[in-house]
């Protein structure tokens, strides 16, 4: 379910998932075949999941085209926010 509302094949998904867990975001179900559950191992990991909740909640069409942009557009993105421009 999760790889298809990211549009991930299955493969990516687990992978996504591991790397999840691994670094403390999400548990593994253990009533579950292969579930997850948000789980952040830190008060610090929640509240930054919380506060990008928030972010992209009111910012979605911003943060997916950060999130999908690749790399080297990110930074371009990132330097441009700092260009100073006269308005007319």
């Amino acid at each position: 379910m999760l790889g298809r509302r990211l549009y991930l094949n299955e493969e990516d998904a687990l992978l996504l998932l591991a790397k999840l867990h691994g670094d403390g975001i999400v548990q593994s179900q253990t009533d579950l075949e292969r579930g997850y559950r948000f789980a952040p191992a830190t008060p610090e990991l929640e509240r930054i999941w919380t506060e990008l909740a928030v972010v992209y909640a009111r910012n979605l069409i911003e943060v997916s085209t950060l999130i999908h942009t690749r790399p080297v557009g990110k930074a371009k993105m990132l330097a441009e926010a700092f260009v100073w421009r006269k308005e007319k």
